[in-house]
């Protein structure tokens, strides 16, 4: 149901619920997004963690069997 507002035509009104929609279709496909970056973000910062883990467990596995460091 339309309601036209003051000297509106119906075109001008069509015209401002299709803005309203593609508005709305737009926040959305930007949330999407962002939510999309946040999780490739953490799935990264995830990836780096363990590399770093294991390069450290490796380091100090190397560094034992030289005898640098003792258990």
């Amino acid at each position: 149901m339309l309601v036209l507002l003051r000297g509106q035509t119906l075109v001008a009104e069509m015209k401002h619920l299709k803005e309203m929609q593609e508005h709305s279709v737009f926040k959305t496909y930007l949330n999407l997004l962002m939510s999309r970056i946040k999780l490739l973000q953490n799935k990264r910062d995830a990836q780096l963690k363990q590399m770093l883990s294991n390069s450290c467990r490796l380091a100090k596995r190397q560094l034992l069997e030289f005898g640098v460091v003792q258990a």
